[in-house]
């Protein structure tokens, strides 16, 4: 899968690449069911690359093209967001936030927002989603008995 990205960063072989480590998400998301102590973190690391093989598949595309891909980007990101919480595994619920942020931010610059608001939207919501993620996990520590 990293070859693919090293040889060509854009276009359709990403989606190999995406597809690979797709596969080996899924295959590292079964291993973790089965008591596995490496499985949740290749599982992890899996997920993050398939989400930014996936994103770096339409790179190329800019304006009304790319908003297709950004499309279905989101619509992989909040799946991931899902598992993520679904499996209590925070790396996969982290990369389905910054995904979907991600993808966010590059449908403002198809839109033809400027890169550096689409930055400034992304930081913010980045900020946003730490400060809610400190909250949720002050509310649960202080609901443990």
């Amino acid at each position: 899968g990293l070859m693919v990205l090293k040889s060509d960063p854009t276009g359709p072989t990403v989606l190999i690449s995406c597809a690979l480590f797709a596969a080996a998400a899924a295959l590292a998301r079964w291993r973790r069911e089965d008591d596995s102590p490496t499985a949740s973190t290749v599982y992890g690391w899996m997920v993050w690359g398939a989400l930014i093989a996936f994103g770096l598949s339409g790179f190329d595309e800019h304006g009304f093209t790319g908003i297709p891909h950004r499309a279905v980007w989101l619509i992989l990101s909040g799946g991931v967001l899902t598992l993520g919480l679904n499996d209590r595994q925070p790396v996969v619920t982290a990369a389905g936030v910054v995904s979907l942020i991600a993808a966010m931010s590059m449908i403002l610059f198809d839109l033809g927002v400027g890169l550096m608001t689409a930055a400034g939207v992304f930081g913010a919501c980045a900020l946003v989603a730490l400060v809610a993620g400190l909250l949720i996990s002050r509310r649960q520590a202080g609901a443990r008995p």
